[in-house]
């Protein structure tokens, strides 16, 4: 009966972690698409897509919050024999990172762009010289 009930434990921290992968490659998408519009300038699409994020984001706050839970029943050593679980950890691990790298990216494009109109100069009229010509030869 223990055997069962693990093994079920097993498939639903499998299933969240998969789960959670999957929201996650959709928020680092969601990332990408900033980059873009802030590169392009375009505040509109900018906003948009701050605000699909927030939606994904909502959906995965309370996945996470489960797979946190039920990942407490497996102990250490239960949890570094199955390779499944552990690829889907490193997949996580890989993930965050993708993430902070993405979001230092889109901060310093962001910060960038609030600052773009206070450091453009306004090119000044280039002075143009000034040559005698001689127009008439009657």
């Amino acid at each position: 009966m223990e055997q069962k009930n693990f093994e079920q434990e097993e498939e639903n921290l499998i299933a969240l972690m998969q789960k959670e992968i999957a929201l996650m490659r959709e928020v680092l998408a969601n990332m990408h698409e900033e980059e873009i519009s802030l590169r392009m300038n375009d505040k509109h699409v900018w906003t948009k897509v701050l605000c699909q994020r927030a939606e994904i984001l909502r959906l995965l706050s309370p996945l996470r919050e489960k797979r946190i839970e039920a990942s407490k029943g497996f102990k250490k050593e239960v949890e570094m024999d199955h390779f499944e679980i552990l690829t889907m950890r490193d997949q996580l691990m890989a993930l965050i990172e993708k993430m902070n790298q993405q979001n230092a990216t889109n901060e310093s494009l962001y910060k960038g762009s609030e600052r773009a109109p206070q450091l453009q100069k306004i090119p000044e009229a280039k002075k143009k010289s000034s040559i005698a010509t001689y127009d008439g030869y009657e």
